[in-house]
């Protein structure tokens, strides 16, 4: 009887060692899944951030000077006008 109860003793503490191992895993496996979240959007917003400034913002700048262009001529046109 008292071999029983050693036995039961030694079979909770290993499924208490079971129980720490794989909420430990858990833990990890969560915390990178946090960090590589964190990770993606900064890697994300850097390049967004670079494409801004990059051609996108060349493409843009040009376009604005076409409007400015038009919107000179047309006040031009506008003046001669009779």
């Amino acid at each position: 009887m008292e071999e029983a109860i050693l036995n039961q003793g030694r079979r909770m503490d290993e499924l208490q060692g079971q129980m720490s191992t794989f909420f430990g895993i858990t833990l990890a496996a969560i915390l990178g899944l946090v960090g590589l979240i964190v990770w993606d959007r900064r890697t994300t917003a850097a390049l967004s951030a670079r494409e801004a400034t990059g051609p996108f913002r060349k493409e843009l700048d040009e376009h604005l000077a076409l409007i400015q262009k038009l919107q000179n001529r047309i006040a031009e046109l506008e003046k001669t006008k009779p």
